[in-house]
């Protein structure tokens, strides 16, 4: 009877680790299919972004922006002199296939770097330097971008002189998120410190795109 009632539960649980065993395969099958599917987008763009002396002018940004566990791709302009970043094309890959995406408020940013945010999805855009620093925050909606928050980053410089003539210098930032002042841990909360976080672009070249796709 013991021996009837293990071969009852092994049995019974045949069809049970078959099931895991090909879940298990069919995810492997999905990070092998979206890698091999921005490789080849990617690879076929590398003439396009890059000018007749051999100068790459295009970037692209290979990140799991709506949370799903498969990343999308973000093919950008930059301006060889500025390094100014201009999105120009964006893909989702789901059911096997690529899938255009909708730039939406995303399409009119020049950004300076792009990060992704320390608490959760999307992604935050960067721009200006000097003085005044501007930060879009950017979320995935029903496939088309759209601008969840906007920061402004200002600092302003007070030059002092001391009773000896001496000057002195004092340096004051302020934080405003959707035209509200706010402290500076809400700021970063929302946001990405530049200083902090990894530059999500990288150069449409041969090398990039392998590190980016399958490991460095």
């Amino acid at each position: 009877m013991k021996k009837f009632r293990v071969a009852f539960a092994l049995a019974c649980l045949l069809p049970v680790l078959a099931g895991c065993q090909s879940q298990g395969e069919a995810a492997a099958g999905d990070q092998m299919a979206w890698r091999a599917a921005y490789a080849e987008l990617l690879r076929e763009a590398v003439p396009a972004f890059t000018d007749s002396g051999g100068r790459v002018f295009g970037y692209f940004l290979l990140h799991d922006i709506d949370g799903s566990g498969i990343p999308e791709l973000v093919l950008f302009e930059a301006d060889l002199w500025t390094g100014a970043l201009s999105p120009v094309r964006a893909y989702a890959f789901s059911d096997g296939s690529l899938r255009p995406l909708e730039l939406g408020d995303f399409s009119r940013m020049i950004s300076s770097s792009i990060y992704a945010p320390a608490d959760g999805t999307g992604i935050a855009a960067i721009t200006g330097g000097g003085g005044d620093v501007f930060f879009f925050r950017l979320e995935l909606e029903d496939g088309v971008f759209r601008t969840c928050a906007t920061g402004e980053l200002e600092l302003f410089e007070y030059v002092f002189a001391d009773d000896a003539g001496e000057a002195s210098f004092r340096q004051v930032f302020v934080y405003t998120i959707d035209g509200r002042e706010v402290g500076a841990d809400e700021f970063w909360s929302v946001f990405t410190r530049w200083d902090e976080a990894q530059n999500l672009t990288r150069p449409i070249t041969e090398g990039d795109i392998y590190s980016a796709i399958f490991g460095d």
